[in-house]
């Protein structure tokens, strides 16, 4: 499969920018990976959790890139990243810092989706509309929405990603974002937007002009398109 992406981050009407993103090349083994993390805002050091394991996640890829995708090495990864925020905090006199984590990583025609706390990815197949969406970590607490499920130092326990595996096809279009985004307008409207959108490019535009007018929030993301390679017989694999 051939990719073409595009992506954003900015940060909104936020006085800093707590996400992170990552997106990584694999033309050896079909491979491309997109990776996006939001701090946690309610605690200091988002910004310090969120780089952490977006480095940390995009680290382990980039060193096993030849090992297939599985719920393992996903969970291997996270488990790293939960060491580094660890180490992290407790150089920093156990300073509470806190974030979650969307990832999405292809190899040839197949995507394995993972993700913790309320950052999202989008599967959308053309004719078909979503076939896959990530289901947010959250519950109410009080009047609250706290994530049941995140990257925070010292609880294991909250460090267990979804995961999710299906084969990919000609024409189905990704998102991966944080809340940020999807917060900013309806449903409805962010798929007709992606659905829509004539390029990566295009659709990163619109969330764009959206979140800047009706965010609240730092706001991020990854669209990617994509393609068989049938209209490019001369190219092995594109961004």
């Amino acid at each position: 499969m051939l990719i073409k992406h595009a992506t954003i981050s900015k940060t909104g009407k936020r006085h800093n920018n707590e996400d992170a993103l990552r997106v990584l090349n694999h033309p050896e083994v079909e491979g491309w990976t997109g990776i996006a993390c939001d701090g946690l805002g309610g605690h200091d050091n988002g910004e310090v959790a969120s780089e952490i394991v977006a480095n940390s996640i995009a680290a382990y890829w980039e060193e096993f890139t030849t090992t297939p995708d599985t719920d393992e090495k996903v969970k291997k990864a996270c488990d790293i990243a939960f060491d580094n925020i660890n180490e992290r905090s407790k150089a920093m006199n156990y300073a509470e810092m806190g974030t979650t984590l969307v990832m999405a990583s292809i190899r040839r025609n197949s995507i394995t989706i993972a993700n913790l706390g309320d950052s999202r990815c989008y599967l959308i197949r053309p004719r078909m509309g979503v076939i896959f969406q990530t289901i947010d970590h959250t519950e109410i607490c009080g009047e609250k929405e706290v994530l049941n499920k995140c990257f925070f130092p010292f609880r294991r326990s909250v460090v267990k990603p979804d995961i999710f595996q299906t084969h990919l096809m000609d024409g189905d279009r990704i998102l991966i974002c944080t809340d940020g985004i999807y917060k900013s307008t309806t449903q409805d409207n962010l798929i007709k937007i992606m659905r829509e959108g004539k390029t990566p490019e295009d659709i990163i535009q619109t969330l764009d002009d959206i979140c800047e007018t009706y965010g609240l929030d730092n706001y991020t993301a990854i669209v990617a398109f994509v393609s068989d390679g049938l209209k490019y017989p001369n190219s092995v694999y594109y961004t």
